[in-house]
Protein backbone atom coordinates (compact mmCIF):
# COMPACT_ATOMS: atom_id res chain seq x y z
CA UNK A 1 0.00 0.00 0.00
CA UNK A 2 3.17 2.27 0.42
CA UNK A 3 3.78 1.83 -3.26
CA UNK A 4 0.90 3.52 -4.63
CA UNK A 5 -0.37 6.67 -2.29
CA UNK A 6 2.23 9.34 -1.95
CA UNK A 7 1.49 12.00 1.05
CA UNK A 8 1.76 15.50 -0.38
CA UNK A 9 4.77 17.67 0.81
CA UNK A 10 5.75 20.36 -1.45
CA UNK A 11 5.46 19.08 -5.12
CA UNK A 12 2.96 20.42 -6.86
CA UNK A 13 3.35 18.62 -10.28
CA UNK A 14 1.97 15.32 -8.97
CA UNK A 15 0.09 13.04 -11.17
CA UNK A 16 -3.15 13.24 -10.28
CA UNK A 17 -4.88 14.43 -6.51
CA UNK A 18 -7.25 12.57 -4.23
CA UNK A 19 -9.14 13.11 -1.02
CA UNK A 20 -6.75 15.09 1.74
CA UNK A 21 -4.13 15.54 -0.57
CA UNK A 22 -3.12 11.94 -1.29
CA UNK A 23 -1.70 11.44 -4.64
CA UNK A 24 -2.36 7.98 -6.80
CA UNK A 25 0.69 6.65 -8.70
CA UNK A 26 -0.71 6.13 -11.97
CA UNK A 27 -0.60 2.73 -14.06
CA UNK A 28 0.31 0.12 -11.37
CA UNK A 29 -3.84 -0.99 -12.41
CA UNK A 30 -2.42 -1.67 -16.44
CA UNK A 31 0.53 -3.46 -15.51
CA UNK A 32 -1.26 -5.63 -13.42
CA UNK A 33 -4.30 -6.18 -16.15
CA UNK A 34 -1.22 -6.94 -18.66
CA UNK A 35 -0.56 -9.79 -16.21
CA UNK A 36 -4.04 -10.87 -15.53
CA UNK A 37 -6.16 -10.70 -18.75
CA UNK A 38 -4.10 -13.27 -20.94
CA UNK A 39 -4.68 -15.61 -17.97
CA UNK A 40 -8.37 -14.54 -17.80
CA UNK A 41 -8.43 -14.57 -21.66
CA UNK A 42 -7.25 -18.07 -21.22
CA UNK A 43 -9.34 -19.74 -18.96
CA UNK A 44 -12.53 -18.64 -20.65
CA UNK A 45 -11.27 -20.05 -24.32
CA UNK A 46 -10.28 -23.41 -22.12
CA UNK A 47 -13.71 -23.73 -20.64
CA UNK A 48 -15.34 -22.96 -24.21
CA UNK A 49 -12.94 -26.02 -25.35
CA UNK A 50 -13.85 -28.63 -22.74
CA UNK A 51 -17.74 -27.68 -23.01
CA UNK A 52 -17.54 -28.43 -26.63
CA UNK A 53 -15.59 -32.00 -25.71
CA UNK A 54 -18.23 -33.07 -23.33
CA UNK A 55 -21.00 -31.93 -26.15
CA UNK A 56 -19.50 -33.82 -28.17
CA UNK A 57 -18.54 -37.03 -26.12
CA UNK A 58 -21.83 -36.84 -25.03
CA UNK A 59 -23.78 -36.63 -27.91
CA UNK A 60 -22.24 -39.45 -29.87
CA UNK A 61 -23.41 -41.44 -27.00
CA UNK A 62 -26.68 -40.06 -27.29
CA UNK A 63 -26.51 -41.37 -31.14
CA UNK A 64 -25.34 -44.42 -30.85
CA UNK A 65 -27.93 -45.20 -28.07
CA UNK A 66 -30.54 -44.28 -30.18
CA UNK A 67 -29.86 -45.71 -33.60
CA UNK A 68 -29.23 -49.12 -32.03
CA UNK A 69 -31.95 -48.88 -29.67
CA UNK A 70 -34.25 -48.16 -33.55
CA UNK A 71 -33.07 -51.63 -34.03
CA UNK A 72 -33.66 -53.56 -30.98
CA UNK A 73 -36.36 -55.40 -32.53
CA UNK A 74 -35.89 -55.99 -36.13
CA UNK A 75 -35.77 -59.72 -37.12
CA UNK A 76 -33.56 -58.89 -40.43
CA UNK A 77 -30.28 -60.21 -41.48
CA UNK A 78 -27.93 -58.79 -39.00
CA UNK A 79 -25.28 -57.61 -42.19
CA UNK A 80 -28.23 -55.70 -43.58
CA UNK A 81 -28.99 -54.17 -39.81
CA UNK A 82 -25.07 -53.45 -39.22
CA UNK A 83 -25.28 -51.82 -42.95
CA UNK A 84 -28.23 -49.93 -42.02
CA UNK A 85 -27.17 -48.62 -38.65
CA UNK A 86 -23.65 -47.40 -39.72
CA UNK A 87 -25.48 -45.70 -42.56
CA UNK A 88 -27.61 -43.92 -39.79
CA UNK A 89 -25.25 -43.75 -37.27
CA UNK A 90 -21.99 -41.50 -39.51
CA UNK A 91 -25.41 -39.18 -40.88
CA UNK A 92 -26.16 -38.50 -37.85
CA UNK A 93 -22.66 -37.76 -36.09
CA UNK A 94 -21.86 -35.75 -39.40
CA UNK A 95 -24.66 -33.39 -38.58
CA UNK A 96 -24.62 -33.04 -34.99
CA UNK A 97 -20.75 -33.26 -33.90
CA UNK A 98 -19.23 -30.15 -33.54
CA UNK A 99 -15.11 -30.67 -33.46
CA UNK A 100 -14.79 -34.04 -34.43
CA UNK A 101 -14.41 -34.42 -38.07
CA UNK A 102 -14.00 -38.25 -38.73
CA UNK A 103 -15.16 -40.70 -35.77
CA UNK A 104 -14.44 -44.53 -35.95
CA UNK A 105 -17.45 -46.76 -35.48
CA UNK A 106 -17.33 -50.28 -34.47
CA UNK A 107 -20.56 -52.00 -34.75
CA UNK A 108 -21.54 -55.34 -34.08
CA UNK A 109 -24.53 -56.99 -34.91
CA UNK A 110 -24.96 -60.48 -33.41
CA UNK A 111 -28.18 -62.75 -32.21
CA UNK A 112 -28.74 -61.41 -28.81
CA UNK A 113 -27.18 -58.02 -28.67
CA UNK A 114 -26.22 -54.99 -30.51
CA UNK A 115 -22.76 -53.45 -29.52
CA UNK A 116 -21.40 -50.29 -30.84
CA UNK A 117 -18.33 -48.17 -29.92
CA UNK A 118 -17.24 -44.73 -31.50
CA UNK A 119 -13.64 -43.07 -31.01
CA UNK A 120 -13.34 -39.41 -32.08
CA UNK A 121 -10.48 -37.27 -31.58
CA UNK A 122 -11.21 -33.34 -30.75
CA UNK A 123 -10.31 -31.02 -33.43
CA UNK A 124 -8.98 -27.89 -31.91
CA UNK A 125 -6.14 -25.31 -32.09
CA UNK A 126 -3.94 -26.55 -29.17
CA UNK A 127 -5.39 -30.26 -29.14
CA UNK A 128 -1.79 -31.86 -30.45
CA UNK A 129 -0.45 -30.34 -27.18
CA UNK A 130 -3.22 -31.74 -25.13
CA UNK A 131 -4.66 -35.03 -26.40
CA UNK A 132 -8.47 -35.03 -26.79
CA UNK A 133 -9.89 -38.26 -27.36
CA UNK A 134 -13.28 -40.06 -26.38
CA UNK A 135 -14.49 -43.17 -26.49
CA UNK A 136 -18.77 -43.48 -26.51
CA UNK A 137 -19.90 -47.16 -26.23
CA UNK A 138 -23.03 -48.43 -26.08
CA UNK A 139 -25.07 -52.22 -25.67
CA UNK A 140 -28.55 -52.73 -26.82
CA UNK A 141 -30.05 -56.54 -25.85
CA UNK A 142 -32.11 -57.75 -28.92
CA UNK A 143 -35.44 -58.46 -28.51
CA UNK A 144 -38.23 -60.69 -30.16
CA UNK A 145 -40.80 -58.74 -31.35
CA UNK A 146 -43.58 -60.65 -30.29
CA UNK A 147 -42.04 -59.52 -26.94
CA UNK A 148 -41.76 -56.41 -27.79
CA UNK A 149 -45.34 -55.48 -28.61
CA UNK A 150 -46.34 -57.44 -25.13
CA UNK A 151 -44.21 -55.09 -23.25
CA UNK A 152 -45.18 -51.82 -25.27
CA UNK A 153 -48.83 -53.08 -24.21
CA UNK A 154 -48.01 -53.42 -20.14
CA UNK A 155 -46.32 -49.79 -20.38
CA UNK A 156 -48.73 -48.15 -21.91
CA UNK A 157 -52.22 -50.03 -20.58
CA UNK A 158 -50.78 -49.44 -16.99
Amino acid sequence: MRNNIIIEKSNKESPRRCNRMIYVKEGSATIEAAYILPMVIGFVLALIYFSIYIYDMSAATGILEKNLSRYQSVTDRDELILKEIEEKTRQDMKETLIACTEPKLSISVKKEEISASCQGQVNFPLSRLFAMDFKARSLVKRIEPVEFIRDIRRVVCR
